[in-house]
């Protein structure tokens, strides 16, 4: 079968069902305890961007890739996570490594390549060569590096995990990563219900656009916008404004939006209901990865700064499917999916992301607010905060600025 449906746990479910059947039929949602201001320069000073860089994104894990991407052994990718090379082998053993894509020589670019099986790497500039776990394998001309220990001078590792058919690594060499830990047991339970191990990578597209990556991600995490930004595409099948939240853990939430078709069972006893044909679940893995769970596909989303300019971003977004399309009729379920996805985002929402970040900076604003009914910014927004509170915290955002060091004000409405 071209898709095999995976499902939400089912107590899961239930609980969401009865919060949705609720805020339905009292015309409500889920709120903030309080509205929240988000200081202005956040989404263009360059120093609070090069902090941002430097404490979040270097030192988390960040997905880069998807499991189906490497299924045999010296399999590699190469990537550029946030201006740093990178280069991805699998291993004889199953396993992944991951390397800065740096010759260990003069520091050439090692593997040109954007992907590849090899047994061996080779630098372009003087011909040194690595074996695929990183070790250096030879030396033109070694006489001339008789007094260094070879040992010494294998390519940089960086620690990587893969789970739920995604690959993390962190930019700063040092501890091994454990995924499952660091996201929690319950984002990870959720996770691995649907089995996104199984899945295989179909499309894919890489975006820079002339906006911060927080304009992004806010678009992404905001049902307020819905029936305004997107009034015949996507916005009449949704519930705009009708949404649940929940934190489950540090760095982890569960994002669900209701389809228009809710209405249809919001009577029904929500231990029966089968929710999925009404839902969006989008699951928050921060600092910078959103999953997307559609009916018969996932999406994976991957919204990173610029190496240097804090007015642009780079996103990946993936399409993942149980297996890749082998008639017209699943080609035709990509394409049309894949192409409503595109126009939607590229074209409607960052339509106005662009103009917001261009106009932003010239503009007398020194904050823009998020709504208590836009609690999932503030969930982004205040762990951002809380990860860069420090010595020179006042550095980053005006003092009088109302912005939480921890985040924690999340209540659902009875």
């Amino acid at each position: 079968m071209w898709y095999c449906r995976r499902t939400m746990q089912r107590h899961v479910q239930v609980e969401l069902a009865k919060r949705f059947f609720e805020y339905l039929n009292g015309r409500t949602t889920h709120y903030a305890e309080r509205e929240m201001q988000i200081p202005t320069a956040t989404y263009h000073d360059a120093g609070y961007a090069e902090r941002e860089r430097d404490v979040v994104f270097r030192a988390n894990p960040i997905v880069v890739a998807h499991s189906s991407e490497l299924p045999r052994s010296g399999d590699f990718l190469t990537r550029e996570v946030i201006g740093a090379p990178v280069l991805l082998v699998r291993q004889p053993t199953g396993r992944l490594k991951a390397f800065f894509n740096v010759c260990r020589h003069r520091g050439a670019k090692l593997e040109l390549d954007e992907k590849g099986c090899t047994h061996r790497f080779k630098c372009p500039y003087h011909a040194w060569s690595y074996n695929v776990d990183g070790s250096l394998r030879s030396i033109p001309f070694g006489e001339g590096f008789d007094g260094i220990d070879r040992s010494d001078y294998g390519l940089v590792e960086l620690p990587v995990d893969e789970r739920h058919g995604l690959i993390w690594v962190k930019l700063t060499p040092g501890d091994p990563l454990d995924i499952a830990q660091a996201i929690g047991a319950e984002m990870d339970a959720e996770l691995s219900s649907f089995e996104l191990d199984r899945y295989t990578l179909v499309r894919e597209a890489t975006y820079e656009e002339p906006m911060n990556w927080k304009v992004v991600a806010d678009g992404f995490l905001d049902p307020y916008h819905l029936q305004f930004v997107h009034p015949t595409t996507v916005g009449p099948f949704f519930n705009t404004n009708v949404y649940t939240l929940d934190v489950l853990g540090p760095n982890v939430a569960r994002l669900v939006v209701s389809r228009r078709s809710m209405h249809t069972v919001k009577d029904q006893d929500p231990e029966e209901v089968d929710l999925m044909p009404h839902i969006i679940s989008n699951y928050i893995l921060l600092p910078n990865t959103f999953v997307a769970v559609e009916p018969e596909h996932f999406e994976v989303w991957t919204i990173s700064p610029h190496a240097t300019d804090p007015g642009r971003s780079v996103t990946t977004i993936r399409f993942l499917l149980r297996s890749p399309p082998t008639t017209e009729r699943e080609e035709q379920y990509l394409e049309k999916n894949w192409n409503l996805l595109i126009h939607t985002v590229v074209d409607e929402d960052w339509g106005v992301g662009r103009a917001l970040q261009k106009g932003l900076p010239q503009s007398a604003m020194t904050r823009t607010l998020a709504g208590r009914n836009e609690a999932p910014i503030q969930f982004l927004h205040g762990h951002l905060a809380e990860q860069l509170s420090g010595d020179d915290a006042d550095n980053m955002a005006p003092a009088d600025a109302p912005y939480p060091r921890t985040y924690g004000n999340l209540v659902g409405t009875a």
